[in-house]
Order: C-alpha cells, then sequence, then structure tokens
C-alpha cells in the first residue's frame, strides 16, 4: 500500500520531533484517505525535506481536522540540477492548470508567465494562486522533495538578459531540432546547470522577438517535429533540455 504524502506549511527543521498538520491536507488525509492513528505518512515540506512520520493522532480541533504526527526519520534532498525553469505565454482556460501540473511532475524548477507580443492571456491574483495550489498537489503526488516555484510576471526583454549562471534557450518550430545542435553547442547545454526557457504564444514569436533573441545569443532550438501548443511545448522543452543537459552535471 503506497503511503500517503502530506505538505507542511513550515520548513522542517534537523531538530523537529512532531508535526501538525491541518486545513485541507488534514481533511484530506483523514478523510478522503482514511489515514488513522498508527499509519505511516510523509511530509514535504517544498524545500528538500522529505520527514517519515506515524500518526499519533487524529482529532479535530475547533470544527478542523489536525493530525498529530511523531518524526521518525528525516532526508534532506538537493535541489535536483540541471536546474530547468521556464517562462512561457499563459495558455487559456485548464490548458494553463494542465501545464503546470505537468510540469511539477516532470522536474522543472519554476514557472513564469511571460509577456509576449501576441500573448492573449494575462493571469491575475486569483489564476497564480490557483498555480500554486496545483504546483503543491502534483508535487506531492509525483513525491519531489522540492516543490515547484511559481513566479511573477515577466517581460521577454528581463528574461533574455538572463545571468552569469543561468543559460537562456527560446523554443520556436524554426530553430534547429534541440537533439541535432552542433557539437559546440551540445558541449555548452551540457556543461549548464540553470537553463530558462522561453516558450512563445498561440500566434508564436514576433520578427522582432526573434531578432532580439538572436542579438544576445540566445539560442532558439525546437523541441519536436511538429507544431506544439504551448504547455506541450514547454513539457516537451523541459524533458529535451534535461536530457542533453544531464543530471551528471551536479
Amino acid at each position: 500500500m503506497a503511503i500517503h504524502r502530506v505538505f507542511s506549511d513550515e520548513v522542517i527543521t534537523d531538530d523537529v520531533r512532531t508535526l501538525s498538520i491541518g486545513g485541507e491536507q488534514a481533511h484530506h488525509a483523514a478523510r478522503v484517505k482514511r489515514v488513522e492513528r498508527g499509519d505511516v505518512v510523509e511530509v514535504l515540506d517544498g524545500q528538500g525535506v522529505i520527514a517519515r512520520c506515524l500518526v499519533s493522532e487524529v482529532a479535530k480541533v475547533r470544527g478542523e481536522m489536525v493530525l498529530t504526527l511523531s518524526v521518525e526519520q528525516l532526508r534532506r534532498c538537493p535541489p535536483p540540477l540541471p536546474h530547468v525553469s521556464v517562462a512561457s505565454a499563459t495558455p487559456k482556460a485548464d490548458r494553463a492548470s494542465w501545464m503546470v501540473e505537468q510540469l511539477a511532475q516532470v522536474g522543472c524548477a519554476a514557472w513564469s508567465p511571460l509577456e509576449t507580443k501576441l500573448g492573449v492571456v494575462d493571469p491575475r491574483e486569483g489564476k497564480i494562486d490557483r498555480f500554486h495550489r496545483v504546483a503543491a498537489e502534483s508535487s506531492k503526488q509525483c513525491g519531489r522533495p522540492w516543490i515547484m516555484n511559481i513566479g511573477e510576471k515577466v517581460s521577454l526583454a528581463r528574461c533574455l538578459r538572463g545571468g552569469d549562471d543561468t543559460q537562456v534557450v527560446m523554443a520556436d518550430a524554426s530553430g534547429r531540432e534541440i537533439s541535432q545542435v552542433s557539437d559546440e553547442q551540445r558541449q555548452r547545454l551540457a556543461g549548464g546547470v540553470k537553463f530558462l526557457v522561453l516558450v512563445g504564444p498561440e500566434g508564436g514569436w514576433m520578427p522582432e522577438e526573434l531578432a532580439a533573441a538572436g542579438a544576445v545569443g540566445v539560442p532558439v532550438l525546437r523541441v519536436g517535429e511538429h507544431i506544439m501548443r504551448i504547455e506541450t511545448a514547454a513539457v516537451a522543452a523541459v524533458v529535451a533540455l534535461m536530457t542533453v543537459a544531464p543530471r551528471a552535471a551536479k
């Protein structure tokens, strides 16, 4: 039987002996998963800690379910490498939540909504809050110790500036297939630890946006044989980069 997982709202320290989990996490564990006293659960704090715990009490406190857990073992996991983030135009309707869910499952480190010329969706605070919840639930479901971060809206110009330790890649059907890059470019990618993938809107990148990437040396790469929707391209790009830039880059 699979061990049920819950999230802690607080960072778990090495000296903790008891954890208290309330809210929706406790309600789902007790009412849906039927977690009882004596069961074993895993607690993730989203910051690299997985705690194996014994349920010592399941109770309702002031109308809210609360799990009291005794910590039996702590495992602290380093951040995964390569560190691949995505900044993309926001897909329409539920496709955006699907994208966040899938990015979290394949190991994407962070996602941010990207301002583009032809972008039509501008996610407001309520939708961003939903993306945080989706990322947390997806991370819990797949057991990843580090939760995928949901960032603030960013401009293309800001992304293209990158950083000294971040390699920026623009995904577009006009580029070279990522699996067929030159040996020199493959070596650069394989030597990278942090990546930022830029994915454009349904209407595609404008010529001036592609030109801006080329002007600062950002490679334009294709991540599949066919033209993809935003959410598919984002997930495919993360998987492709993790393949080209292997985890041996630790």
